[in-house]
């Protein structure tokens, strides 16, 4: 058999099983001996095309394929019901609005709505970046539970991307208390110099942050004001609304 059709087979199992499988579930689903399924399994984690759970040890597919498939994009709920709410916001304050999901742990960038802001920076669907530099991975951080946060915290290498860049762990844990405070994330020139970000929590029906609605600008040409986080709080809590 072909590597690509035991990739596809792995695939195929893994889309029909949400909450994720183990090597030995996917021997027996597929009928391929572990050493392979191991081999395919390691190639998709190093492409960001599946994840797997440190605990449970199990593989999922990622979000990346949402952004990899127009069909799959077109289908799922959440992009059904916050592009308009995208839209309405970012008509109102003139500024592109991303929406974005954890990829491992990793933060992504799942899809957006432009503005005519658009020029001043590029913003690639199916981008990952650090959890604990942007104000959407922050979001995320601020409102995982415990267990999951130390496990992130530990995989933390923090790097000095400007000058005002956060470098340790007890200042973001800090940090992370103030956003659950707030219910919103600003950064300042942290990532990249004159660049500022804004992001909100979207929760499920059970309270679960399953994605980050945010906004960046170009700081002292259009900083971010307090009545454009008002607007993306709101903006926020009505897709929230829409998934419970």
């Amino acid at each position: 058999m072909q590597l690509i059709d035991k990739t596809t087979k792995i695939i195929c199992s893994l889309s029909k099983s949400p909450k994720g499988l183990q090597i030995k579930d996917l021997v027996e689903d597929v009928g391929l001996p572990a050493s392979s399924i191991h081999r395919i399994l390691q190639s998709l984690l190093e492409n960001h095309l599946v994840i797997q759970d440190r605990e449970s040890r199990s593989y999922q597919l990622s979000y990346k394929f949402i952004t990899m498939c127009d069909y799959l994009k077109k289908e799922n709920v959440l992009l059904k019901e916050a592009r308009p709410e995208m839209e309405k916001l970012s008509n109102k304050i003139k500024k592109t609005i991303i929406i974005c999901v954890m990829n491992g742990n990793n933060c992504m960038n799942l899809d957006y709505v432009e503005n005519e802001d658009s020029f001043m920076y590029m913003v690639n669907k199916g981008r990952e970046l650090p959890l604990y530099a942007t104000s959407a991975g922050r979001v995320f951080a601020a409102y995982m539970d415990k267990n999951r946060l130390e496990d992130v915290l530990s995989s933390i290498d923090f790097v000095k991307y400007t000058e005002k860049s956060i470098l340790s762990k007890q200042e973001l844990i800090q940090e992370l208390g103030l956003i659950r405070q707030k219910g919103y994330c600003f950064i300042d020139e942290e990532l990249q110099p004159n660049v500022q970000g804004v992001a909100c929590p979207v929760f499920d029906f059970s309270g679960n942050v399953i994605a980050t609605i945010a906004f960046t600008t170009i700081k002292g040409v259009e900083s971010v004001t307090d009545t454009q986080i008002s607007a993306l709080m709101q903006c926020a809590d009505d897709i929230s609304s829409l998934m419970r």
